[in-house]
C-alpha cells in the first residue's frame, strides 16, 4: 500500500495470530482499549523495548505507534515515536512521512506561553484560554503548535464557532488538511461532508483512522453496509484494534438498533436537589422518549430553589405516569436511591432505571437498553455512554474497566476517553466492571442478589461504583451499552466536592483492597477475552488468509450441505453483496412471498437493517448467522442472482438443494468461463473461484433463446436454461406495487416525480464497475466528472442529472459534485428508471433492460481502450451492441443528451428495437409469475 503505510505491516498477520502472539500484558491493555494517543504511545514503547517480543509482531508495534500519532497528529511525543520506529523499519510514505517530521518538531516559541494557557484551562477559565491561544498564535504565525490547543478548545470544549476560522487555511499537506476539516464537519454533525473529506484524505494518504471515521459517518447517515465495509477494511489493516472489532461486530449483530424496552414492568427513578433548570430539561427529554407503560418517580431531596415548582409542573403534564415525593432535607444520593427502591412501584417493577436530574436521554433510550438486555439476558446492571451536554464530543463516561497502574493506587479505571474526542470509538456493547450511575438500569434479580447502595458514601460519589464492585465480587458483571449516548451536565468543581471525592475514594480502597480487586480485574479480562474470540469468529475477522485453510473450511461446509435432508417446498432467496434486497432476487422474492404457489419463501441476509425492514412488513426473512445453518441445510431450492463470493459459508450449506441462478443482467463484458479464458485481470485464485461459482447452478434464468445460446450456455455450466425474463424488469413495465420501493431511494424518487410533474427532464447515469477500481478516471488519469458543468447544463435545460453507481463503487470517495443528485449506490434503481428520459451508461447491462422502455441511450465510454486491456474483454465489438451515440468526454456526452432533449434527435430507435427483439422473448411484466410457476411445477414438485 502506498502513501500511508508500507507493504509489510499488521495486515500481513491475521487477527487470531496477532492476539495469540502479543505478550499477555499488551494483549490485556489492548483488550481494555485500543484508543488514546498517550495509551498507545506507552504501549508501543513498551513493546519495542521488549527483547522477547516475537519478531513477526514488529510491524504491529509500528502500527500501534502510527495509531498513537493518528489520535493526535499535532502531538510531538507521538510523532517522534512514529519517526523513531520509521527509521528502524520504514512504514511512513508520502504526505505522512513529511508531516510527521513537522509535527515532531512542534514547540511554542516560549514555553511559558503554553504553561499560561494550560493554567487557564485547569482553572476552568476557557474564555481566557481561547483569548491567549488566539493571541499567541498571532505572534507565532505558521506554528501549528497552537492549532492543537485550538482543536481541543473547539472540539472538546464545544467552541466550534470560535474554532472554524482556524481551518480557513491550514499550512499542512492536503490529506491532513482534509482530515482536520472532516473532524470539524463531524463535530457539526454534517456527516455527509465529513465522510467525503475522510474518504478524500484516505485516498491521498492511506491512514486507517480516516477509513474508520468515514465508517462512523456512514453509520450515522444510515449507510450500514458502507460502514461495515469501511470497518472491515480498516480492521484488516489493523487487526489489533479491539474497539474497531467490537463496533463492526455490533452493527452486524444489530446491537446498535433500538428494539422494544426490556421485558416486564419498568420504573424510572430520579432524585434532585437545587437543579431546577437541569431537572426541567431532563424531564422534557424524558417525556419526548418512548416510555411505554413505564412509570416515573421523582424524589425532591429538600430543594430550596425552583425545583419544587418544576416538579409540580411536570407532575401535572405527565399525570398518573409520574409520582412525586418531597423530603424536607437533603439525605444524600445513596439514601435517596435506597428510599426510591423501597417504594411499592419500585418493588413491583422487574427493572428500574436511575436517572440523574441533569441527564438528557434520546427518544429510543429504553429500546437500546432492551436490545442490550436481550443480547445478555443475565445482565443485572446496564449502563450507557455519557457525553458532555454542551460539548458532546467530550466523553464523560464509557465502560469502566480496571488495569494495574504504577502509582499509589494499584488499580485504576481506563480513562483514555476523557482526553479523546468522541468519534464513536466507544460505541459498542460489552461487559464491564462498572457503568456510569447517571443513567443505569438495575434488574429486580440484581437488587435481590446485591442489595442497594452503601450509605457510607453519602452525600455522593462512588456509591454506584461500590455497588457494581460488590456485584462483580459475586461474579455478576455489568453491561455497557455504548450505542446509547446520554448527554450530561458538567458540574463546576469546588473544594468541598473535591474533598468528598478523595474521602470516598479512600473508603473504596479500604472496602476493596488489592487482592479482591485483582480477582475482579482478572475475571473481567477473561470475560472480555472470551467476547473478543467470539466476535472474531462471528465476523470471520479472526481467520487467517491461508488458501488451504479456506479451502478446507469450504469443503467441510459443502459436505454438510450435500448430506443434509431437505424440504422440497422450502425456497431460500439469497441476494448478492451479503444478501442485499435488490435486483432480480428482490422482485422474485416479493412476488413469491405475497402469493400462494405451494412453497414457503424465506429471504436470508446479513444486513440487519434489511432484515428488520422485511420483518416489519410481515415478510419472511432470517439472518445469515448461526441460524443460516438450519435454514440452508433444509432448503429444497436456493435462488440467487450473483456469485456467492461474499456469502461463501452460507452458500456452501445450500449446495445439496437445487440452485436457481437468476443472474443480474445480460452481459456485454465477458463473465464466467469465457472470462477465465480471456486472461485479462485473471490471477489463478480468482480463476479457481469463478470456475466453481459458474458451475454450481442447476437452472439458469435467461431472457431469450439468443441470449441462452450466444451467452449464458457459454458462461454457466447448468442442467437447464429457462427463457422466462427478468423479475426486476416487471417493475419497468407495470405500475408500482406495495413493496417495490423497499430498499429504494424514496427521497430521490419523490423529487424526480415532482420534477417530472413540473415539466422537467431526468437524466440517469449508471456506470459499471471496473475490476481495477479506476472509476471516473480517463486514460490520462484525469477525473472525468465536472459537477459545475453538469449543474450548469441541468439548469439551462430544466433537467435533473441522477448518478447511480454500481453497488461495489464507494460513492463517498468522489468528493462534492454540486450539479449531481446522488442515488444510493446500494439501493434499488428500478422503480426510478421509468422516470428517466435518457439513460447514460458505459458497459453496464442496465441499458439492455432499458431497451424495454424504448427511450434514448447515450454511451459515455471515456476509458474504452483501458477497460478492454485491463478490466474485461467483451463478448462482442462494442460498436455492434450500442444502439446510441458514443461519447468519450463529459462535454461530448452532454452535447448528445442536449440533442435528444432539445432537438428531439433519436436516430437509434430502429437499432434499439432490433436488439430488444433479439434479447427479450417476453417484453411484459410477467417474469416473476412465470418463474414462480416454474419453481412450483419443475423444482418443488419435480424434486
Amino acid at each position: 500500500m502506498e502513501n500511508g503505510r508500507h507493504t509489510e505491516n499488521a495486515e500481513s498477520l491475521s487477527a487470531a495470530v496477532v492476539w495469540s502472539r502479543l505478550p499477555p500484558a499488551a494483549a490485556r491493555a489492548l483488550l481494555l482499549s485500543s484508543d488514546g494517543g498517550e495509551r498507545l504511545t506507552r504501549l508501543a514503547s513498551f513493546l519495542e523495548a521488549d527483547p522477547s517480543l516475537d519478531p513477526a509482531l514488529a510491524p504491529v508495534v509500528s502500527d500501534i505507534a502510527l495509531a498513537a500519532w493518528e489520535c493526535d497528529f499535532l502531538s510531538a511525543q507521538s510523532a517522534n515515536l512514529a519517526r523513531s520506529l520509521h527509521k528502524k523499519r520504514p512504514f511512513l510514505r508520502g504526505e505522512a512521512e513529511a508531516f510527521s517530521a513537522v509535527c515532531a518538531a512542534l514547540r511554542p516559541n516560549h514555553t511559558s506561553r503554553a504553561e499560561e494557557v494550560n493554567a487557564r484551562v485547569n482553572a476552568g477559565d476557557i474564555e481566557a484560554a481561547k483569548e491567549l491561544t488566539s493571541a499567541y498564535a498571532a505572534r507565532e504565525p505558521g506554528n501549528l503548535f497552537w492549532l492543537r490547543f485550538a482543536a481541543w478548545l473547539g472540539l472538546q470544549q464545544g467552541h466550534l464557532d470560535w474554532y472554524e476560522p482556524w481551518l480557513a487555511k491550514l499550512p499542512m499537506p492536503a490529506a491532513f488538511a482534509q482530515a482536520f476539516l472532516a473532524d470539524y464537519a463531524f463535530a457539526r454533525e454534517d456527516y455527509a461532508r465529513a465522510a467525503r473529506l475522510y474518504a478524500g484524505a484516505f485516498a491521498r494518504c492511506a491512514l486507517p483512522v480516516w477509513l474508520t471515521r468515514e465508517g462512523e459517518c456512514r453509520l450515522r447517515l444510515g449507510e450500514r453496509d458502507a460502514a461495515a465495509a469501511c470497518w472491515r477494511k480498516a480492521f484488516a489493516l489493523r487487526p489489533w484494534q479491539s474497539n474497531l472489532l467490537f463496533r463492526l461486530s455490533d452493527i452486524e449483530r444489530g446491537d446498535d438498533i433500538p428494539g422494544d424496552p426490556p421485558a416486564g414492568k419498568g420504573e424510572i427513578l430520579l432524585y434532585s436537589w437545587n437543579h431546577a433548570a437541569d431537572l426541567d430539561a431532563c424531564l422534557a427529554a424524558l417525556a419526548r422518549s418512548r416510555l411505554g407503560d413505564c412509570g416515573v418517580t421523582l424524589l425532591d431531596n429538600g430543594s430550596e430553589d425552583g425545583t419544587p415548582a418544576v416538579a409540580r409542573l411536570w407532575r401535572e403534564r405527565l399525570g398518573e405516569k409520574m409520582r412525586l415525593i418531597t423530603l424536607p432535607t437533603n439525605i444524600g444520593a445513596p439514601a435517596a436511591r435506597n428510599w426510591l427502591l423501597t417504594l411499592e412501584s419500585s418493588r413491583a417493577a422487574d427493572w428500574v432505571v436511575f436517572l440523574d436530574d441533569d441527564a438528557l436521554v434520546p427518544p429510543e433510550w429504553l429500546g437500546l437498553f432492551g436490545t442490550a438486555a436481550r443480547r445478555h439476558p443475565g445482565a443485572g446492571v446496564i449502563g450507557c455512554r455519557v457525553v458532555d451536554r454542551d460539548a458532546p464530543m467530550t466523553m464523560q463516561s464509557v465502560d469502566w474497566q480496571m488495569e494495574k497502574t504504577q502509582g499509589d493506587n494499584p488499580f485504576a479505571e481506563m480513562a483514555e476517553h476523557k482526553n479523546t474526542p468522541d468519534f464513536g470509538q466507544y460505541s459498542y456493547l460489552r461487559q464491564a466492571v462498572s457503568v456510569t450511575g447517571c443513567c443505569h438500569l438495575l434488574t429486580r434479580k440484581s437488587l435481590e442478589n446485591t442489595g442497594g447502595f452503601d450509605l457510607r458514601f453519602s452525600p455522593s460519589q462512588f456509591d454506584d461504583l461500590e455497588r457494581d464492585l460488590r456485584s462483580c465480587g459475586k461474579g455478576r458483571f455489568c453491561l455497557y451499552q455504548g450505542h446509547l449516548r446520554v448527554r450530561h451536565c458538567r458540574r463546576d468543581t469546588n473544594p468541598w466536592l473535591s474533598a468528598n471525592v478523595v474521602g470516598n475514594r479512600t473508603k473504596l480502597g479500604v472496602l476493596y483492597p488489592a487482592g479482591p480487586l485483582e480477582s475482579i480485574m482478572n475475571r473481567g479480562a477473561e470475560l472480555l477475552g472470551e467476547d473478543l474470540r467470539q466476535r472474531l469468529d462471528e465476523t470471520g475477522c479472526g481467520r487467517g488468509k491461508s488458501e488451504d485453510d479456506a479451502k478446507e473450511r469450504y469443503e467441510q461446509l459443502l459436505l454438510l450441505g450435500r448430506n443434509s435432508k431437505r424440504r422440497p417446498d422450502l425456497v431460500v432467496f439469497l441476494g448478492h453483496n451479503q444478501g442485499a434486497l435488490i435486483d432480480n432476487v428482490k422482485y422474485l422474492f416479493l412476488h413469491a412471498a405475497t402469493r400462494d404457489y405451494g412453497f414457503e419463501s424465506v429471504f436470508l441476509t446479513r444486513h440487519v437493517d434489511e432484515l428488520r425492514m422485511l420483518l416489519d412488513m410481515g415478510l419472511p426473512a432470517a439472518r445469515m448467522d448461526g441460524g443460516a445453518v438450519k435454514t440452508m441445510t433444509s432448503a429444497g431450492v436456493v435462488v440467487m442472482d450473483d456469485l456467492p463470493s461474499t456469502i461463501m459459508d452460507t452458500f456452501c450449506l445450500g449446495v445439496g438443494a437445487q440452485i436457481l441462478q437468476l443472474w443480474h443482467g445480460i452481459p456485454l463484458k465477458k463473465i464466467g468461463l469465457p472470462e477465465i479464458e480471456s486472461g485479462v485481470n485473471m490471477p489463478l485464485d480468482k480463476a479457481d473461484f469463478l470456475r466453481f461459482a459458474y458451475s454450481c447452478s442447476d437452472v439458469v434464468l435467461s431472457t431469450s433463446p439468443w441470449v441462452t445460446e450466444t451467452l449464458f450456455s457459454k458462461v454457466f455450466k447448468a442442467r437447464e436454461f429457462v427463457e422466462l425474463g427478468y423479475p426486476r424488469n416487471d417493475a419497468l413495465l407495470r405500475p408500482l406495487e406495495k413493496f417495490d420501493l423497499l430498499n429504494a431511494d424514496v427521497d430521490c424518487y419523490a423529487a424526480l416525480r415532482q420534477h417530472k410533474r413540473n415539466g422537467g427532464k431526468v437524466i440517469v447515469y449508471m456506470p459499471t464497475w471496473r475490476d481495477t477500481a479506476l472509476n471516473f478516471l480517463d486514460e490520462q488519469g484525469n477525473f472525468v466528472l465536472d459537477g459545475q458543468q453538469l449543474g450548469e447544463f441541468c439548469s439551462r435545460h430544466n433537467a435533473l442529472f441522477v448518478l447511480k453507481l454500481h453497488p461495489y463503487i464507494d460513492d463517498g470517495r468522489m468528493g462534492d459534485l454540486p450539479g449531481v443528485a446522488r442515488y444510493g449506490s446500494r439501493q434499488d434503481i428500478y422503480p426510478v428508471l421509468p422516470l428517466a428520459d435518457v439513460l447514460v451508461t458505459d458497459y453496464s447491462s442496465i441499458y439492455f433492460d432499458y431497451l424495454l422502455l424504448d427511450r434514448p441511450i447515450v454511451f459515455f465510454a471515456y476509458d474504452l481502450r483501458r477497460y478492454l486491456a485491463k478490466d474485461r474483454e467483451m463478448f462482442f465489438p462494442f460498436e455492434e451492441m450500442t444502439p446510441g451515440p458514443v461519447a468519450v468526454t463529459q462535454a461530448g456526452m452532454l452535447e448528445e443528451v442536449r440533442r435528444i432533449l432539445e432537438d428531439g434527435r433519436d436516430a437509434h430507435g430502429q437499432a434499439r428495437q432490433e436488439l430488444r427483439e433479439r434479447l427479450f422473448t417476453h417484453a411484459d411484466a410477467g417474469a416473476s409469475e412465470r418463474i414462480c410457476r416454474y419453481i412450483a411445477e419443475k423444482m418443488v414438485v419435480g424434486k
